[in-house]
């Protein structure tokens, strides 16, 4: 569960119990042991400091964070170095914002999630694989796949909390793409003023609409791939208004397998700072992660990422009509 949409410290947060796991006949977890399980971090309120590393420009980049976690569902991340120094995420149980100075660039999105975990059973494994030392603290060790086989996380739990502790992304060819490691951790209430909306966010954008109603928003009719890859379905319809104030105004649609996300944005080529290319130059300087393929029909440039490979992105692409 990219970026233009939220970094994602935990997806499927939780996924041990360590009385379940520590049988010597149980490696694989069964789907009702997960819905069991999955809930666990409600009861743990934590701050921690540590590193994320992921590939810019080619070449994997660390970056220190501060976590913060107020169960149930409270959550932020605070990056401390360069080039994400200053960037914020903040998710308040109904509402996530995701600022970056550096870009002029504010994301806003609700953060409902209803039926994303029966949608990761259906796609995903959880598999335990061993058992070491993360943040000072004794873990087990979980490896996510796909259905297929792919690995996909690894997952470094605390055997007391259930907490995770240091995670691995693999990308659609197998590499690393991306890790946090929590280097310490301490569980203690966090005060929710560290939770409010930040002053420089945006209260409205990112809420779920439907389909005629972005279309209406954007003033152009929307469009859905007539492909994206097995296992996806569409995770809503939102407005994505340019950070810059420049007026013009983006449709996203987001698809889910339930651990990762598609994202489509539909713009007007010929609106506010599109006009210049002024946005394009903006998004070149800011990190990210996923692949990205390009198009332009009618009038309207569509952007697709995900971490798909390549050639699937343009499939997708492609697709819209």
């Amino acid at each position: 569960m990219k970026r233009l949409v939220l970094p994602v410290l935990i997806v499927v947060a939780g996924l041990l119990t360590w009385g379940l796991l520590s049988r010597a006949d149980q490696k694989m977890l069964s789907p009702q042991e997960v819905r069991r399980i999955v809930d666990a971090p409600d009861s743990s309120s934590y701050s921690a400091v540590g590193t994320t590393t992921f590939l810019y420009k080619g070449k994997p980049l660390s970056v220190r964070i501060k976590v913060f976690h107020d169960a149930p569902d409270k959550h932020r991340i605070e990056y401390l170095s360069s080039p994400l120094k200053g960037v914020t995420v903040v998710e308040n149980g109904e509402q996530a914002w995701r600022c970056d100075p550096q870009c002029q660039a504010v994301v806003s999105m609700d953060c409902s999630g209803s039926g994303r975990l029966g949608l990761f059973l259906d796609n995903y494994v959880v598999e335990r694989v061993g058992s070491d030392k993360a943040a000072g603290r004794s873990a087990s060790v979980l490896l996510v796949k796909s259905k297929s086989g792919q690995a996909k996380k690894r997952l470094w739990v605390d055997a007391k909390t259930y907490i995770i502790l240091r995670s691995e992304d693999y990308d659609a060819t197998g590499k690393v793409q991306s890790s946090t490691r929590l280097d310490s951790i301490r569980y203690t209430p966090v005060p929710d003023s560290m939770f409010a909306r930040p002053s420089s966010c945006p209260a409205g954008p990112g809420k779920v609409m439907s389909r005629a109603e972005l279309s209406k928003a954007v003033g152009f009719q929307v469009k859905s791939p007539g492909y994206v890859p097995k296992g996806y379905r569409i995770d809503g319809y939102r407005l994505y208004e340019c950070p810059c104030g420049c007026g013009h105004k983006s449709a996203y649609v987001r698809y889910t397998n339930g651990l990762e996300g598609i994202s489509v944005f539909e713009t007007r080529a010929n609106s506010g700072c599109m006009k210049e290319g002024k946005c394009d130059v903006g998004m070149a300087s800011c990190p990210l992660r996923d692949q990205l393929a390009f198009t332009s029909k009618d009038g309207i440039s569509f952007v697709v990422l995900g971490d798909l490979k390549l050639d699937e992105l343009r499939k997708i692409t492609i697709s819209i009509k």
